[in-house]
Formats: C-alpha cells, sequence, structure tokens
C-alpha cells in the first residue's frame, strides 16, 4: 500500500533534480476548512487525503536555461517559464496507481487554489503582512507552482515556523507602501529584499528581470 509519506518523498526525490526544492504534503481538510467553496480542493471522499505542494527557490533557474539553451523552451510562446514548469512536473508527480488531482498555480476558476493559505495550512509558509509567503529558509524568496491531491492518507501537519509572526520591526510594510506608490517591478523587489530571512536565496538576477 502506498502510503502518504511515500508519495511526498517519492515526489520530493523526483522533481529537485530540475530544482523544485519546495515540496510539503498535509492533509486536505486542513486547507479547504479555511478557504471560501470555489477555491476549494478534491478530497476524494475524505478530508484527511493527502495534497502536496511545490515550489522553487533560485535552484530551478539554471535548470530552466538549460532547457533555454537546448531548445526546448520556446521563449516566443506566451508564459514560456509557466510551459516549462507543467512539463517538467506533471509527469513526474504522477503515482501509478495512486488517483490524483493535479492543480497549477496559474489555474483560473473553477480550478484556483489560494496557494499561500495552502502553504501555510500544511506548515511550509507564513503569509506575513506584505501579503508575502515568507519561509523560515528561503524567506520570501520562493514561488508556489503546483498542487497535487492524492487519494491516499496525508500526515497531520504543524503550523509553520514563527518568521513574520516573530519580526519586530517588520520592514517589508513600508517597502510595499512605497511600491504601492511607486507602480514599478522594481519597487516590488524590493519588498522581498526587505525581508531579512533569506538574503542568501536571492533569486538570480536573470530570474529577477525575466
Amino acid at each position: 500500500m502506498t502510503t502518504g509519506d511515500t508519495i511526498i518523498e517519492t515526489v520530493r526525490a523526483r522533481v529537485a533534480p530540475a530544482g523544485f526544492s519546495l515540496v510539503a504534503g498535509g492533509q486536505v481538510g486542513r486547507y479547504n476548512e479555511v478557504v471560501d467553496a470555489g477555491y476549494r480542493l478534491p478530497d476524494f471522499g475524505g478530508d484527511d487525503r493527502l495534497v502536496v505542494l511545490i515550489g522553487n527557490d533560485r535552484s530551478n533557474w539554471p535548470a530552466f536555461e538549460a532547457a533555454v539553451a537546448a531548445g526546448d523552451v520556446d521563449l516566443s510562446a506566451p508564459h514560456p517559464f509557466d510551459r516549462w514548469v507543467m512539463r517538467t512536473l506533471a509527469p513526474r508527480v504522477d503515482i501509478e496507481g495512486v488517483r490524483s488531482e493535479l492543480r497549477w498555480v496559474h489555474d483560473g476558476p473553477p480550478r484556483m487554489v489560494a496557494m499561500q493559505r495552502l502553504a501555510t495550512a500544511i506548515g511550509l509558509a507564513e503569509t506575513g503582512p506584505a501579503a508575502l509567503g515568507a519561509h523560515p529558509t528561503v524567506g520570501t524568496w520562493f514561488a508556489l507552482r503546483a498542487a497535487i491531491v492524492y487519494d491516499a492518507r496525508g500526515p497531520i501537519t504543524t503550523p509553520p515556523p514563527p518568521t513574520c509572526s516573530a519580526c519586530v520591526h517588520q520592514p517589508c510594510v513600508p517597502a510595499m507602501t512605497r511600491a504601492l506608490d511607486a507602480r514599478s517591478w522594481q519597487a516590488w523587489v524590493a519588498v522581498r529584499d526587505a525581508c531579512p530571512i533569506g538574503k542568501d536565496h536571492r533569486y538570480h538576477e536573470g530570474q529577477i528581470a525575466f
């Protein structure tokens, strides 16, 4: 019998070579109970079904650049990075013999997922006062890409480690105020830069510009 923990570790091992370094799993009911109906995930008939959330920090940028260099990415097509993510992740998250439902961060209604709420529900990251997710290691320098519900029992998770809730000065708040006034992408990068956590995990310059 395939267990939830086995699925999480299998997915983690499969996506790591492509630089998707953030993988967390929990029970889908923990998420569904805190979001509106339009954002809920399927549960295969049980609140304890496994949901796995996949994200990346700076470590998947070299893999994307390598795919571009190899001619595997059409930069003239709409959303080339999202297309590469989908093509890379979809076959790696399929577990033989286990029913699953895959949702992407860019899915629209009726398949939308509140990814940051999911990250908090399963203990991956907090959402801070600047409305950015904050991970205890990489800070704000990460992105969430996909959520997969599996017909297997998920582990019971604990709340994410205190990051934003333990931050006394909250430098992201004035940075966000400036970004709202400036209305430039550089000002929004400055909001991420303001977070004291994860400075060593800042995106590559090419990744930021892209």
